[in-house]
């Protein structure tokens, strides 16, 4: 079996900006990844850490270095062993 994976950016517009004492934060960037079998979707979101160094695109990066084997038809334990722990 074959899986068709797309990843999309969003910057979600927060209703009132966030602040903490060095920032303050208006939009929340998340990653919506999507793995198909044609009949069958999965859906998965994530966000980066800023403090591990995670962002939208590092974790974009990550999915798009591994979606040959995705496509390939590996399970969730392969997926575990390929990817590293994070957003």
């Amino acid at each position: 079996m074959t899986y068709q994976t797309e990843i999309e950016a969003k910057n979600w517009l927060l209703r009132k900006p966030f602040r903490i004492s060095r920032d303050e934060h208006t939009h929340a960037e998340s990653l919506i990844c999507r793995i198909s079998d044609g009949t069958h979707t999965g859906r998965g979101e994530a966000a980066g850490v800023t403090y591990k160094g995670e962002s939208v695109g590092s974790i974009a990066a990550q999915i798009e270095a591994v979606m040959p084997q995705i496509a390939a038809g590996i399970g969730r334990e392969e997926l575990q062993e390929l990817m590293t722990p994070g957003g």
